[in-house]
């Protein structure tokens, strides 16, 4: 576990973290999915990455102030009766998105303060991180 050293209550589990030749960290983080709808596809339509993805990797970039997040996902899906297996990679630089990680924080500041006084959280639309 990594806890951010300012906020202990942001933390993450890391799949694995890079270490550059220069000195820059970075976080891996490795999935699987499997494509059951044709609508599923939209989602990794023109390198997109999906929102859970790009949240969850925003949160680990938040925990470890590490430099730079890649995503290793491999996809299935069954075309036909037959297996098919893709696999992709993503990297987030951390300075490209700087701005989503402090809209990020705020809302599990937010969070957090709610649990604290035990009080039931609004739903949150994290739509514009």
């Amino acid at each position: 576990i990594i806890r951010n050293p300012d906020y202990p209550f942001v933390f993450a589990t890391l799949d694995g973290w890079l270490e550059e030749k220069t000195g820059r960290h970075g976080v891996l983080e490795i999935k699987t999915t499997e494509i059951m709808r044709s609508g599923q596809w939209d989602k990794w339509s023109d390198g997109n990455l999906p929102d859970n993805y790009y949240i969850q990797l925003l949160h680990q970039l938040l925990a470890t102030s590490y430099d730079f997040a890649v995503l290793n996902v491999q996809i299935k899906w069954y075309k036909n009766g037959d297996l098919n297996k893709t696999t992709r990679y993503y990297t987030l630089e951390r300075s490209e998105h700087e701005d989503s990680i402090q809209e990020l924080l705020k809302a599990e500041i937010d969070f957090w303060e709610h649990v604290q006084s035990d009080r039931r959280p609004m739903s949150w639309n994290l739509s514009s991180i």
